[in-house]
This record gives structure tokens, sequence and C-alpha cells, in this order.
């Protein structure tokens, strides 16, 4: 058991329990996450590199936050700090209780002859903010202490510190998130296959909200340059008792519906319809998204193969000279269609405007909206979390602003000084200790002995 407590108090041991965690969040902003990124994308992953995408999958570092191997070091790094911050109290408790003859880990201050009373020394003492140790004092020796609750400042930062670990831990173990693309006017029911990707806890099972959104509106932001400056929306929530709610969201501004939060991503784009009338009984209805450029005066190109069809697109979308985010009318499709035994075909459509292809079919630019990334989350220990910083920042007041002071003041009668006749002189003695700005805490015993001599010499 002794070899544990050791290991886990160990410098080494900590100091590679947080290079471990400072690399694992490194490589989770290098390496594509599960929770940040569409299944597409990890299927052409594992197209073009499959051995390089399947030791990155045994390893989990696609999802470091919840594999095991990093959750299994937070909790060595809990057990660490729950050692650390036992044995913690246990010294502050021990330090409360101090025998005032004691004087272990002290430092010479300074040191004058003055014929001072006790009352008066305790008085000088009191001005600067000391009071007698709780343990009184003993014959010739006197203990003042400051800052007594400084002593308790290590104790709350590490409590903090715990606190935030296992908010964390609580969140990985139940938290459930799903990322839901939605076009401007559509709906997402909370069913498993309609996720763009999820992320859920290990305790918990598929995330499925027992609730209704329906995409209302979403506003894009420009600065006067054309670079996004900030993204907007309304979702229509209904709940299974057929409450309606309207819950404006954004990036950084969540709505809260039942226990669910919803915030927008930040990935957008356009939705291009286009609508094929021809030889087939039905019409092939093409339902395009595309990601927003980072300029909203930029083109954004896409190729495609329109279904059981031999018309191959390539468009160029152009989202208009006006602001995008007021009006997409003005957009257009630059449109080169392809087809077997015939030149290719290049037009311009406005959004209503159809085209006769090569084969005699009917394309129509039938419509242009936004789509939006929108986020259902339900989190766990947040209110631990935030209780947690505020004991840290708590903690690291106390440790750094209002360390504990102790000092010890020794009182010892000499033979009377001839100048003064027969008037006995007292050889007084101060040290003292605390555990930050030592040099500080020097000068502030030899000016505690300074004006005790002057008082002397008053009096």
């Amino acid at each position: 058991m002794k070899c544990l407590i050791r290991f886990l108090l160990s410098p080494f041991t900590i100091i590679t329990m947080i290079t471990a965690v400072g690399t694992a969040s490194l490589m989770g902003t290098i390496i594509p996450q599960i929770s940040e990124k569409t299944p597409h994308f990890f299927v052409a992953w594992q197209a073009a590199s499959p051995l390089k995408y399947a030791l990155i999958r045994f390893l989990q570092l696609d999802r470091i936050y919840t594999s095991v191997w990093f959750l299994a070091l937070i909790a060595l790094i809990t057990c660490s700090l729950s050692c650390s911050l036992y044995y913690q109290i246990k010294r502050a408790l021990r330090a409360r209780q101090l025998s005032p003859g004691s004087k272990m880990g002290s430092k010479p201050g300074s040191s004058c002859r003055a014929q001072v009373t006790e009352n008066t020394l305790r008085r000088v003492m009191r001005q600067r903010g000391y009071r007698p140790f709780a343990a009184g004092s003993s014959s010739g020796n006197l203990v003042f202490s400051k800052n007594k609750v400084g002593l308790w400042g290590g104790v709350v930062f590490h409590l903090g510190l715990l606190c935030i670990i296992l908010a964390g831990l609580w969140n990985a173990g139940l938290r459930q998130r799903g990322l839901a693309i939605l076009t401007v006017g559509e709906s997402f029911s909370g069913q498993t296959n309609k996720w763009a990707n999820t992320r859920t806890g290990m305790l918990t099972g598929p995330f499925t909200p027992k609730l209704t959104a329906h995409l209302d509106e979403f506003q894009p932001g420009y600065w006067h340059n054309g670079q996004i400056k900030a993204l907007r929306g309304k979702v229509t929530v209904v709940e299974p008792d057929g409450k309606n709610t309207v819950v404006p969201i954004s990036v950084n501004h969540p709505g809260y519906i039942d226990g669910i939060k919803l915030f927008l991503s930040g990935d957008y784009g356009y939705t291009l319809d286009l609508l094929l009338n021809g030889r087939s009984p039905r019409p092939i209805l093409s339902h395009i998204l595309l990601a927003a450029p980072a300029r909203r005066d930029k083109a954004v190109s896409y190729d495609m193969t329109i279904p059981t069809t031999a018309y191959r697109l390539h468009i160029n979308f152009h989202p208009g000279r006006g602001n995008p985010a007021i009006n997409l009318t003005s957009s257009s499709v630059g449109l080169t269609v392809n087809a077997p035994e015939a030149p290719p075909l290049r037009t311009i459509l406005l959004p209503g405007q159809s085209i006769i292809l090569p084969l005699g079919d009917t394309l129509t630019f039938n419509r242009v909206s936004y789509w939006a990334g929108i986020i259902f989350a339900r989190s766990y220990g947040i209110s631990l979390l935030y209780a947690g910083f505020g004991l840290c920042i708590t903690g690291a007041f106390l440790m750094y602003m209002l360390p504990m002071k102790t000092a010890y003041i020794q009182i010892c009668s000499v033979r009377p000084d001839q100048q003064r006749g027969s008037r006995p002189l007292q050889q007084i003695s101060i040290s003292g200790r605390t555990r930050r700005y030592q040099a500080l805490f020097s000068q502030e015993l030899q000016e505690i002995a300074a004006e005790l001599q002057e008082t002397a010499s008053i009096s």
C-alpha cells in the first residue's frame, strides 16, 4: 500500500500523467475525431489509407476522449489527486495544532533590545494583522499567525481540480450528442439513422431525443470584406405532448428544451434542388448540399451524375452579387452538362429557370436555400464543472494573495543597561515562516522589530 501511495504522489508520476494528457489532447486536434466528421469522411479515409485507418481505429485515436486508455489515464490522475488532497488536509489540520514552542521551518528574522510589556507587543502585532496562535503561548515565547485561511489554499485549489475531473468523467459516461444536417424548411425527428454523426458516453445507449425540430430560418452574417461574421437561426421544437416552442439558436448561444441543448455547429452551406423531367415516369429530384465558401462572393464547384441517367453535371454555383443572407434569388448556377454522343452543353440558370438537355429532358433549377448543422446535446456535471473552476480560482487566490505567516517572538531578560540605570532590558528575537514571498516576509519582521524598539524608546 505504501508503495502505491509513493507511486501516486511521486512528482515523476504526476509530470508523466500531465504530459500524457497534453499529448492526447494535441493528437485529438490533429487526428479527425468521430464526433467532428461525417461518416462519409471516414469511408473515404478508409478507402484511401486502409492500413493507417485500421491502426487508428485499433488504438482508438479517432475517439480519444472516450477511449478506454484515456479514461484509464484520467482515473489514475483522479486517484493521485485524491491521495494528494487527503494528505494536504491532514497537513493543514496538523499545522493548526502546532505547538507554540515549536519553530520547525522558521527562519531568523530580526532582534532588538527594548523594554516592552507583553500587552504592548500584542498590540503592535495586532495592528499588523497578526493574531495569537490558537494554541496559546509558552513562557517567554509568543506565537502569532496571519492569513490562517491561506493554509487551506492548496486544499481548495486541488479540490477544484478534482471537481473538474469528476465532472469530466461524469459527462464522459453519460453525455449524448448528435449532429443533424437540415435545410431550411426541413424537420428532424431524432431517429438514430438520421444523424450525420453522434457521440455518446460509455454508460448510455443510442441518442434518440423525443422531440421534433424544424429549421424555420437560417441567416449568415458577413463582414464588409465578405468573410463570415455570425450564424443565427430559429428552430421550432415540437415536444412529445404536442407543445411547440420557437427557439433562437446560434453557435455560442444555445437554446434549451427538456434538458437538451440545441445550437448551430458552425457548418453551413447552400442546398440546390435540380428537377429532371423527361422520359422517366416520375421526375427526378437532386438534392445537392454545397459547403459555403470562405467568402460570400466566391463560387462553389461540384460534380455529380443524375441518378438513373447518363447525365454528368459540373456545377458552378454563385451565391449572388448582393447579400445572400438577405436574398438568394440573385444567385445563379453555371452548368456544364455531358451526355453520351452529344457535345457538352454550357448554360447559366437562375432559380426557377429550365433548360432542354441534349436527350430531350428538361432540367429545372427548382430552388436554392441554406442548410445548417444543428447539434443536439445532453450534458451532465456542468454545475460541478463551474464549481470546480470557482474553487480553483479561490484556492489560487488564497495561496498567492493570502499566504499564511507565522511569527515567533522569543523574550529573554538581559543585564541592565548602564546608560539607563537599573531599568532592565529584554532581548526580543523575532523569527517566522511562510511558504510564499520569503524576502518580503523577512523585511516585514525587521519592520516589526524596529517598531517595537521605537515604541519602547517613546514610552
